[in-house]
């Protein structure tokens, strides 16, 4: 059974040199927190206070208590946990929070979902998999109580695919695209180089056929026989004595 990660070693771990004020994100998934008051993790967190993203994916919170205060905080992972509630912890704490992934926790009201009002900056919201899910019109009940919303399990109000998901495919199609470009334009290149060298290759050709005449001449010189051009005079100077002669 392979040992489960420590929190603070994990901390130490991403920080590794840096200054917590330089940090600006950190990836906790799978640590072992059932709530981050307890160990002094809250005060270890406070340190990185320029925080602007942090997951705490399957860690084992049952409770928000004592989260650490973050102010710079705009995405927060905190998927398969156990949480059924105390998001009011969250408002307090983190109120530049943008985007909150809860799915796979334990949240079965809409008023557990109260305290989220307060988080004028929210716009993506993920509760997939949480039974809370499954009440009769439930995304168009929490839309109602959450006016800020823009995205509901990647989906926006009117049921489409979320402009915030498409946002983030297209940074990424960006990084492949620039990747792609740089490649093409290498074969663009490459396909500038080629025609040139079909250019030098005929001129090539045309020399060779040019040379081959021309040793051919030698040839013909070495064997005690006129070349082509002398040839060409001869012809031209018998001529002109059959029109004298005539």
């Amino acid at each position: 059974m392979s040992k489960i990660p420590d929190i603070k070693e994990r901390i130490q771990k991403q920080a590794k040199d840096r200054k917590p004020a330089d940090v600006l994100d950190l990836n906790l998934d799978n640590c072992k927190a059932e709530c981050l008051a307890d160990n002094d993790v809250t005060q270890i967190l406070e340190q990185y206070f320029n925080l602007e993203e942090l997951s705490l994916i399957n860690i084992g919170l049952t409770s928000l208590r004592g989260f650490p205060k973050l102010p710079k905080l705009r995405k927060l992972d905190l998927s398969d946990n156990r949480l059924t509630g105390g998001l009011n912890h969250l408002a307090s704490t983190c109120p530049s929070l943008e985007k909150l992934l809860m799915g796979g926790n334990r949240l079965k009201q809409l008023d557990a979902l109260e305290p989220l009002k307060a988080l004028s900056a929210l716009r993506v919201l993920d509760m997939c998999s949480c039974p809370i899910a499954d009440v009769d019109d439930y995304k168009l009940k929490v839309f109602e109580y959450l006016f800020q919303l823009t995205d509901l399990d990647g989906l926006d109000r009117n049921g489409q695919e979320s402009r915030e998901s498409d946002d983030e495919d297209s940074q990424e199609d960006g990084d492949d695209y620039s990747d792609t470009e740089s490649e093409n334009g290498e074969n663009v290149g490459a396909g500038e180089d080629g025609e040139d060298d079909g250019d030098d290759a005929g001129d090539s050709e045309m020399a060779e056929e040019d040379g081959e005449e021309s040793m051919g001449d030698e040839s013909n010189e070495a064997a005690g026989e006129p070349s082509g051009a002398r040839k060409g005079l001869k012809r031209k100077n018998d001529n002109d004595e059959e029109k004298n002669g005539a």
